[in-house]
């Protein structure tokens, strides 16, 4: 192909499908993540707790954390990170998320009353997995959207972008995956495995 040069509308297709390639790769770990957590969860809690998915006060938030979600998606696809439209969304949604989680503790405790880590964990990975559905959907018009952008170069710089668009979404997989293993191993090594054995030693009273 000798040397190609690429055009200002060449550049522009390639920023945008690579903003929705790094936000899609972000959300299929974060989906994949979310799916294993919670069946290991499940396992562990032997199917006895219930689902959030009635509670209406979850369904809510996750239904408006989506609704931000897509919203920072579309600014993305429009504005660079530093715009503050994309400042004030991802502002939004750490704040909704805290509350999020609140609720989610606060519904553990009411299933179980002593504190119950694997359930909350539980029912954090369901809110999870329901936001980031909800962005790879989003993600998925998007990038039907930006294809027709592309249809519209030549052969050559559809080939290129199709090139450098598989090298992209490898480098930010391997980088996430990276940085959830180095998380995980951190996270095992913060669990304590010392187990202390306490004797209770019985003195019959004095006759």
């Amino acid at each position: 192909s000798k040397i190609l040069s690429p055009t200002d509308e060449m550049k522009l297709a390639a920023d945008k499908m690579g903003i929705v390639d790094k936000l899609r790769a972000e959300n299929k770990v974060a989906l994949a993540t979310a799916q294993a957590q919670l069946s290991a969860t499940d396992q562990q809690l032997g199917g006895e707790a219930k689902a959030t998915a009635d509670n209406a006060v979850i369904k809510q938030y996750n239904a408006k954390l989506a609704e931000l979600e897509t919203q920072r998606i579309d600014y993305l696809d429009k504005y660079t990170a530093k715009h503050p439209k994309v400042i004030e969304t991802e502002d939004a949604i750490a704040n909704l998320k805290s509350k999020l989680q609140q609720e989610i503790a606060k519904v553990a405790s009411l299933q179980a009353p002593s504190d119950n880590p694997v359930l909350t964990s539980k029912f954090g990975s369901e809110a999870a997995i329901s936001v980031a559905e909800s962005n790879l959907a989003e993600l998925e018009r998007l990038d039907k959207r930006n294809q027709e952008d592309v249809e519209r170069l030549s052969e050559k710089e559809q080939k290129y972008l199709s090139l450098m668009r598989d090298v992209s979404v490898a480098d930010e997989i391997y980088i996430m995956l990276a940085k959830r293993l180095e998380e995980a191993k951190v996270a095992e090594v913060a669990v304590s495995t010392e187990v202390q054995v306490v004797c209770l030693l019985y003195t019959s009273p004095s006759p």
